[in-house]
């Protein structure tokens, strides 16, 4: 998958060569450096971080109405503020540490991502994931129902409700 994800950054990179200003090209350098992060080491994740959260958040500013770019803020505010105690040591003494994150942003990012497009299903079940771990089980509950209740959209959907019905059994 690396290589994959590798060749998703490099066209990221040539698309921002030819309109660094494009929210999607910005969108899409943010969603395949998240990639490369979810499958790399703790060093090279916190290298990443950084650079994740900076293009997702030129690619709001160039397109306030892109629902993408919330998503993955949605998703590195999650994944950054449940790092454990040795990487975010590692992230201060290397790096100086990583910009502030919360599981209160991580279901800000996601809900204006669902209300900017509310037929994006992994939107719902990442921000189901976050409101478990924020201690409303029944609300996630809620958005894992209403995410199976909707029409696959894109070719990743049966996946997400596979996923989704399997949290809904261990949640129960």
């Amino acid at each position: 998958m690396r290589e994959y994800f590798i060749a998703a950054k490099n066209y990221a990179s040539a698309a921002l060569r030819k309109d660094s200003s494009s929210s999607d090209a910005n969108f899409v350098m943010a969603l395949a450096l998240g990639r490369l992060s979810l499958i790399a080491g703790t060093r090279e994740r916190i290298v990443l971080a950084r650079d994740i959260k900076r293009y997702a958040e030129i690619s709001i500013r160039q397109n306030p109405s892109n629902f993408k770019p919330y998503h993955v803020l949605g998703k590195w505010n999650y994944e950054v503020s449940n790092l454990n105690v040795a990487e975010r040591s590692i992230a201060k003494i290397i790096y100086g540490g990583l910009p502030a994150a919360s599981l209160k942003q991580s279901i800000y990012y996601f809900e204006k991502s669902r209300n900017l497009n509310p037929a994006f299903l992994l939107n719902y079940l990442e921000l189901a994931r976050a409101y478990h771990r924020n201690n409303d089980p029944e609300k996630a509950r809620e958005l894992l129902h209403t995410l199976l209740s909707l029409p696959n959209m894109i070719y990743d959907d049966n996946r997400v409700k596979t996923t989704a019905s399997e949290l809904l059994g261990k949640w129960q």
